[in-house]
């Protein structure tokens, strides 16, 4: 990344000091597990596929479809991933009850993880022979749920514009694309997502690594996360800058971060920082200590992530101290691993 590195046989020297990890943060959701439905039994037992759509926020991989039960009913389930265009991804079935105390949550899992792009739509369905499904009518009609590495929106702000929730009423089930009153079916996922492929550089000096995006459309950020191997020394700083570099919000972590690490970090602003729709901004944090996370390349095409688009050379940086500046110098198209907490105003 500095100027030095800029040649390719110092830059292959520094290859055998780097820090590699094959660790990866596990088991993301859309929901909670302290989440019910309103109507934990539906009063309807024909068989039935039910899903979500969704997207990935990050690279990674499905490990298991989960869906919320109030009772076992009769018959077996069955769990598939979907692309959006009717594709089956991986399957799982079960025909010995469910993995699970009901009512609550219960979990299939795959037997090979499946491979999810960011930004790409998906569907999580479950077949359930004997219906009898959890639900809640108009839950995506005007919002949606986001958490940092997975998104379903509210009806209509998909990507492809589809409905968020859908079903199908077969025996066998299949693809769904049925829709009703924008219902909560009570379909997830669990994710894991992509560990960077150098999770600390060997580079000690101050520095702030961040990344610019375009707002597609008008939301709130309320702060910064960023991948880090290890705590490092001293204090960790954050910062969102509009396009003309001012600084709109700062946060910092002076005891640690409030994170288990290796992992993602999370430094929260105090109060949630309007974006509007068109413009660029940047998220970044600064270290004295260097070792920041580090992918060559990860840019070298523009990347759209909902309504959040990524440009060629969006991981950008600053050498120097603390306060000099907005981070603008690129090299080799390389993420750092630096994201927005962005929400998007439904």
């Amino acid at each position: 990344m500095r100027k030095s590195l800029r040649f390719p046989l110092l830059l292959a020297a520094l290859a055998g000091s780097l820090a590699l990890s094959s660790q990866a943060q596990t088991g993301q959701t859309l929901f909670p597990l302290s989440v019910s439905p309103k109507v934990v039994v539906a009063n309807d037992a024909l068989p039935v596929e039910l899903g979500v759509r969704f997207y990935p926020k990050e690279n990674g991989k499905i490990t298991a479809i989960r869906f919320y039960r109030g009772t076992q009913g009769t018959g077996s389930f069955r769990v598939r991933l979907y692309d959006t265009n009717g594709a089956i991804l991986g399957q799982a079935n079960t025909f010995e009850g469910l993995p699970a105390a009901l009512p609550g949550w219960a979990s299939i899992a795959f037997s090979t993880p499946i491979v999810v792009e960011a930004g790409k739509t998906y569907v999580a369905a479950y077949y359930a022979e004997a219906g009898a499904y959890a639900y809640d009518n108009l839950y995506f009609l005007e919002s949606g749920r986001y958490t940092p590495f997975l998104a379903a929106p509210p009806e209509g702000d998909l990507p492809d514009g589809g409905a968020t929730t859908v079903y199908k009423y077969s025996p066998g089930g299949g693809f769904p694309t049925d829709t009703y009153l924008a219902t909560n079916y009570w379909v997830d996922v669990s994710f894991t997502p992509d560990t960077p492929a150098i999770t600390a550089f060997s580079d000690l000096n101050r520095v702030e690594v961040g990344t610019k995006f375009v707002v597609g459309k008008a939301g709130t950020i309320n702060g910064v996360r960023f991948y880090r191997q290890d705590q490092g020394d001293g204090v960790f700083y954050a910062y969102l800058y509009d396009d003309t570099g001012r600084v709109l919000a700062t946060a910092l972590a002076g005891n640690g971060l409030p994170a288990t690490l290796p992992g993602w970090a999370n430094l929260t602003f105090a109060q949630n920082i309007p974006v509007d729709a068109g413009r660029t901004y940047t998220v970044s944090y600064f270290h004295a200590g260097g070792r920041y996370a580090f992918s060559p390349e990860f840019y070298a095409a523009p990347k759209v992530v909902g309504p959040l688009t990524y440009p060629v050379g969006a991981g950008v940086y600053r050498y120097g101290f603390l306060g000099e500046g907005m981070p603008t110098q690129s090299f080799q198209n390389s993420r750092y691993w630096v994201e927005p907490a962005y929400t998007p105003i439904d």
